[in-house]
């Protein structure tokens, strides 16, 4: 009898409808459009992938749409990260494994390539496997056939093999912590996910499809165009998936059907203090929200960004936010008034002393 595999590192999928996976890649950006149109290209070949990307930029939702546009789409897709398998187990986990192969080996288990025959293999944080798991990979590749740990006979398997990893292959390669012929073997087609920081004016588009998708959860949720700017000066170091984690904390955190730049300023701050690349001045709507979010209080706003007031201070000046001297609480500190000119203005006071 068969081991179940590990419902904590591995899924089986049948997507139906093909295109589903390929709206599920959210943008208007012309890099979300070139990278569309990279997946309709590829995904009938049967050649190996490489997704390059950052963490959080959607690589197996790359992995799953070109899975969906494939002549193998009716077939299984399998995914799983290297790096939340245990290394002495990986070859038993991609290969499989005959009873008695090893102690605890107590059932004949079918490894994950045999699990997706036919279909595709995606393998996240490919650049953690072991040297052993690569040289195994390699002869997988090269022959189509895999010998399970313990076993005597080779299996042959016909499975389209995708990898992503966040950190550079090549360098991996240069510090022999992967194998170069592996690599040659597994880049026959790349496709690279951007960062959010690049395509700021998907933002938009990005949270109405997480509101739409999580309307059950979450109610109707729209952002005004305070908040949009605001999230577009962001840096957004952990990319869509951080995005998504603002939205939905902002959301549960607030009654509100719109949700603007007060709302979203303090998860914001929380989440990332920094909020903008570092040497880089905030933006006056990023400055204008957390002042606002907290009350006109410039020390607790400070706090928020990370900065000392008397940073905070410059950054104002800098922005041209105008700080009007206000009591505490007053209606202009939580309206973000706009002062004489034109000039963005909001009314704040100091508190626990002058620094």
């Amino acid at each position: 009898m068969d081991d179940p595999p590990p419902t904590n590192i591995i899924h089986l999928e049948r997507i139906r409808p093909a295109n589903r996976a390929l709206r599920a890649l959210v943008g208007v950006s012309a890099l979300m459009q070139s990278l569309r149109a990279d997946i309709e290209r590829f995904a009938p070949s049967t050649a190996p992938v490489v997704i390059e990307g950052e963490s959080g930029t959607g690589k197996e939702l790359v992995a799953r749409a070109l899975h969906a546009e494939s002549p193998r789409r009716t077939r299984p897709f399998v995914a799983a990260n290297v790096a939340a398998i245990e290394p002495t187990l990986l070859g038993s986990e991609l290969f499989g494994h005959v009873q008695g192969a090893f102690t605890g080996a107590h059932r004949t288990h079918r490894g994950l390539f045999e699990q997706a025959d036919g279909g595709t293999l995606f393998l996240d944080e490919i650049a953690e496997a072991s040297a052993a798991a690569q040289a195994s990979l390699l002869r997988v590749l090269e022959t189509g056939e895999l010998r399970p740990v313990g076993g005597e006979g080779m299996k042959r398997v016909s499975v389209r093999l995708i990898v992503a990893s966040h950190e550079n292959l090549s360098e991996r390669v240069a510090q022999k912590r992967f194998r170069s012929d592996l690599l040659y073997r597994l880049r026959v087609l790349v496709l690279r996910t951007p960062s959010l920081r690049a395509r700021p004016e998907d933002i938009p588009q990005i949270a109405d499809a997480f509101f739409a998708a999580n309307h059950e959860e979450l109610g109707p949720r729209t952002l005004r165009a305070d908040a949009e700017a605001l999230l577009r000066a962001a840096r957004w170091p952990g990319n869509v998936r951080q995005l998504q984690n603002v939205l939905r904390r902002a959301a549960v955190q607030s009654d509100l059907a719109e949700l603007g730049a007060a709302e979203i300023a303090p998860v914001l701050a929380a989440e990332d203090p920094g909020s903008v690349p570092v040497g880089t001045p905030p933006s006056a709507a990023l400055l204008r929200a957390v002042l606002v979010a907290c009350g006109g209080r410039i020390a607790t706003a400070a706090r928020k960004l990370g900065v000392a007031r008397s940073t905070l201070r410059a950054q104002l000046k800098r922005a041209g936010v105008v700080v009007a001297r206000a009591s505490l609480g007053s209606p202009s500190a939580r309206s973000g008034s706009t002062g004489h000119g034109g000039s963005p203005s909001a009314s704040c006071t100091e508190e626990d002393g002058v620094s």
